[in-house]
């Protein structure tokens, strides 16, 4: 499987329970996705944090001065997106570890129909083709691709 967002953790772990061998091919260092990462759970969280924070959702029962903190910064709702975005990429792991997923941390390329090579992101150790470093080389009966934000 090419990518660890939501379609790619989903088909990996099904995959898996029906007794196949799978890993997940991943660019990112966390996995996720867009979605965990920098789409769908970062910006509704900051939505969330900043409603929480201004104190909008208590204020049918406190009254139109509650607030929860008086001066909101960036750095506030920075840090509630990052421990969501850490505790969802967490879980996302240990689904994956947990049903035998193997995580690969690389670029994918396809080579043909049957063979995929995980390019190096670090450029180093592996070998080297077409003046990439690749870690390696994957022969596959199946290969699934996410079906993220790009082809």
């Amino acid at each position: 499987m090419i990518g660890s967002g939501p379609a790619g953790q989903r088909a990996a772990i099904q995959g898996a329970k029906c007794g196949r061998r799978v890993a997940v091919i991943e660019q990112r260092e966390v996995v996720g996705g867009t979605c965990i990462n920098t789409g769908t759970i970062p910006s509704k969280t900051m939505r969330e944090a900043a409603l929480h924070l201004s104190g909008f959702q208590y204020q049918g029962i406190y009254g139109v001065g509650y607030h929860v903190k008086d001066k909101i910064t960036v750095a506030d709702l920075a840090f509630r997106v990052k421990q969501v975005i850490r505790a969802d990429a967490a879980v996302t792991q240990a689904q994956l570890t947990r049903n035998g997923v193997e995580l690969i941390n690389g670029r994918a390329v396809f080579v043909d129909r049957t063979h995929l090579q995980v390019k190096n992101l670090q450029g180093a150790g592996g070998f080297r083709s077409a003046g990439h470093y690749y870690r390696h080389r994957h022969q596959a009966g199946r290969l699934a691709r996410r079906s993220g934000e790009r082809p």
